[in-house]
């Protein structure tokens, strides 16, 4: 069975002229649709056409994300390969620029007083009910547009920057396993060796293996938490997991009686997992 990627039914590279192509018309797509809310999402007159018309270029701009999937997608298999690097940074920065099309329907939508009427009178709308709904709820924890393009500018050199950091340091560190270095993610596929000694000495070299990154590690981490932190304050939740739960869609009760479920079962799942572990050797 052959196990290599392929992923030439998307882009043959991110030197092709076909990525390079989708790329120009990316940002033509973003800059017309920001021009066009900026014009039309001032007032919420006539506002039925204006939503069918902010859908359908939405999902015109999102048909694009097929450009920082196969980035990503490639760059995981050659974390180091700086043109790849390169390509993702000029698609997140074209992306960065949507933040201002993704405010201003939230100004736009949150002072529709008829909405549900609205959404009723169109297929188009009523296939995007939920979408629309969720863009309501937002209203309360949406910052102004300037704001909101600052801070999608400033991840590209803030959180999504520990997150590639992160990302280049799994990737590339070697475990010494039986005196032979090995990837990290050969490492953690003995994990699903026949041999229960293969794999806890594979699970052993691995925790020791992380002893060489632990302190640059942290720094992402900690970056990440930060701006979590900060962003959650500025948009009005009570805390990170208050955030975390309305994204969600959840609430503290339906979180409590999760956990509560768990603890009840945990003895259960113990013993499962102590008959699992003799049945595996």
């Amino acid at each position: 069975m052959n196990t290599d990627w392929n992923l030439d039914n998307i882009y043959k590279s991110v030197s092709s002229e076909e990525f390079k192509r989708d790329t120009k018309e990316y940002k033509k797509a973003v800059e017309d649709f920001n021009n066009w809310c900026k014009v039309n999402l001032v007032t919420t007159d006539n506002a039925q056409n204006k939503l069918e018309k902010y859908i359908v270029l939405k999902n015109k701009v999102m048909s694009y994300n097929k450009l920082i999937i196969y980035a990503n997608l490639a760059q995981t298999t050659d974390t180091t390969n700086s043109e790849i690097s390169k390509a993702i940074d000029i698609i997140e920065g074209i992306e960065s620029e949507t933040s201002y099309q993704n405010t201003a329907i939230v100004d736009f939508v949150k002072n529709i007083d008829n909405l549900d009427q609205l959404i009723e009178n169109s297929s188009l709308l009523k296939e995007h009910s939920f979408y629309l709904s969720e863009i309501k709820n937002k209203g309360n924890y949406t910052l102004s547009s300037a704001e909101e393009a600052i801070i999608s500018k400033m991840k590209n050199t803030g959180s999504l920057l520990w997150e590639k950091q992160w990302n280049q340091l799994t990737s590339t560190l070697m475990v010494d396993y039986n005196n032979e270095e090995i990837p990290l993610s050969q490492a953690r596929n003995l994990a699903y060796d026949k041999s229960g000694k293969v794999r806890k000495s594979a699970y052993e070299a691995e925790l020791k293996a992380y002893s060489k990154i632990e302190n640059p590690v942290a720094f992402c981490m900690n970056g990440i938490k930060g701006e979590v932190i900060t962003l959650s304050n500025m948009r009005g939740y009570k805390s990170p997991l208050d955030m975390t739960l309305i994204e969600s869609r959840i609430d503290n009760d339906i979180l409590r009686a999760m956990f509560g479920a768990i603890e009840e079962s945990l003895d259960k799942l113990q013993n499962y997992f102590i008959i699992k572990a003799r049945a595996l050797g």
